[in-house]
């Protein structure tokens, strides 16, 4: 009887501090943002995509009610080492899918695809997740490893890491990106979860969070950046000057790498 109730107090011990799920989606405004980053380079020249997220109310497609997910989506284009690279760069803000969240999955939907599940945090040790991407195969890097506790904005949130070093985050998402590929870096290209921000505050992923109060934000102070000083490949501060690789220095601490053929 003695043992019956030690083990009694035991379980309801653990039932009673056993870790809360943390909703994915916590409210229907810009409270929460995400910033993502995908950036390849072939030694000549590289492509940098920005993606900024936020939440910003609520639609309905085919009779489900989805949160309205947009987007302010920045590329930089330019050279590492070659003359003849493309230098541009451009963004645009803009509705990028409905996504909603039931029994702890993430489901979402774009304009003319198939809804389909971005995460699920119902999985355990040895399961394959989904992938965030909605990109069929490379299953192998997509298994749970793991699965431990964290702490964010002062709650505690589940952590699986997957194989290959790409973990998850209950209620936030993905190191590689929200809706990046989880596999591996390959090549020249990374991947990365730069920012997230909850009710304004950033939380776990931080760096760069200067692009993501909200995606409101995001595309004020991109517009409003200024240009700080040019240098050249050794720091030091020149004057625009033609057939030479340039860096342009801004005042949002970003840099573009510039050449102009005359």
């Amino acid at each position: 009887m003695r043992l019956f109730l030690s083990l009694l107090v035991l379980s309801l011990t653990i039932s009673a501090t056993a870790q809360e799920y943390v909703p994915f989606i916590s409210t229907a405004d810009s409270s929460d943002s995400w910033t993502e980053v995908n950036s390849c380079s072939d030694f000549q020249c590289f492509t940098t995509y920005t993606h900024g997220y936020t939440i910003d109310g609520d639609t309905v497609l085919n009779g489900v009610t989805y949160a309205k997910l947009m987007s302010l989506s920045v590329t930089i284009q330019g050279a590492v080492s070659s003359e003849w690279c493309t230098i541009d760069t451009s963004s645009y803000y803009y509705y990028y899918g409905g996504i909603r969240e039931e029994d702890k999955r993430i489901y979402l939907k774009r304009t003319f695809e198939e809804e389909y599940i971005v995460y699920d945090f119902n999985l355990n040790i040895g399961d394959t997740v989904p992938s965030p991407a909605g990109i069929a195969g490379l299953e192998q890097w997509r298994v749970i490893e793991s699965i431990d506790e964290i702490e964010v904005n002062g709650t505690s949130r589940q952590r699986y890491q997957l194989t290959g070093n790409t973990y998850l985050v209950e209620g936030i998402g993905a190191s590689s990106g929200l809706f990046n590929s989880v596999q591996p870096v390959q090549g020249d290209c990374w991947f990365e979860m730069i920012c997230y921000r909850e009710e304004g505050e950033s939380h776990h992923f931080t760096s760069n969070c200067d692009l993501s109060l909200s995606v409101h934000d995001f595309a004020i102070n991109y517009s409003k950046k200024e240009l700080l000083k040019i240098v050249n490949l050794q720091g030091q501060e020149v004057e625009p000057q033609p057939n030479q690789i340039l860096i342009y220095l801004y005042s949002d601490g970003s840099a573009e790498k510039k050449v102009y053929i005359e």
